[in-house]
């Protein structure tokens, strides 16, 4: 179908991707060069939305187009979803961190951009939100896998009570598990840095603050699971926090 430049509409995006995954999945079946070039135009077009390229870049499809990874994403794209993160604001920023942190799955990052990443990600992370804190620990993660050296200058340039802070102002229940997942990836330290995060959280962080938070936003959580990997992450920083949080 592709070929003839036919076109499947379905209700449903996931509905689409199950039917162009059960085309891919067949061993007989390879992907036809115009898709490969309808995919890299579309990652390229300025028509297509930031949900679009995140989902041409994640759908499970990608086994199937992996051997031809480069001539989907290549420089041109990555220089795209680079500077499209750079330009984004807050309502923008976590999920163009997803899509270029997928990316890099394609295609690796030049070291550069890397780099200029770890220079920006303190600022990032002392404006998440709820929309961005997913997407942004994602980031963070594919910088640990690149340089962990500059990983480690960034995790303690931000400090975790700065972002404990941060979590107790904007964070909700509902998002606590974009929010816990960047906590924990904030705490891929070594040990004298989570130590020195434990005097720096007792002193800086006011627990009656943690009180009121959690009895606000906790009742919205659709999951505790959040919560409880939230209080594990923390446990190791601080007890009272911890406390606070299972007994409510």
């Amino acid at each position: 179908m592709f070929e003839r430049g036919d076109r499947l509409r379905l209700l449903h995006i996931r509905f689409a991707i199950r039917a162009v995954n059960k085309v891919l999945s067949q061993p007989a079946i390879q992907p036809a060069p115009i898709l490969i070039e309808a995919a890299h135009r579309i990652l390229l077009s300025d028509e297509v939305s930031d949900r679009g390229r995140y989902w041409l870049l994640d759908s499970t499809q990608r086994d199937a187009l992996l051997h031809q990874n480069l001539l989907l994403v290549d420089n041109d794209v990555l220089s795209l979803l680079t500077e499209r993160l750079f330009a984004s604001d807050e309502q923008s920023g976590g999920l163009r961190s997803l899509i270029l942190w997928t990316a890099d799955r394609w295609h690796p990052l030049p070291q550069d951009t890397w780099v200029r990443i770890g220079q920006w990600m303190p600022l990032w992370i002392q404006d998440v939100t709820d929309q961005s804190a997913y997407g942004i620990h994602w980031l963070l993660n594919g910088l640990r896998g690149n340089d962990k050296e500059l990983h480690q200058r960034v995790c303690i340039e931000v400090g975790l009570a700065r972002l404990i802070n941060r979590m107790l102002d904007v964070a909700t229940g509902k998002y606590i598990g974009g929010w816990q997942d960047l906590v924990s990836e904030l705490c891929q330290v070594d040990l004298d840095t989570m130590q020195a995060w434990t005097n720096a959280v007792s002193d800086n962080v006011d627990l009656l603050r943690v009180q009121d938070w959690v009895d606000r936003e906790m009742p919205k959580s659709e999951s505790l699971h959040g919560w409880a990997e939230l209080a594990q992450r923390l446990w190791t920083v601080s007890t009272d926090m911890v406390t606070i949080i299972v007994q409510r």
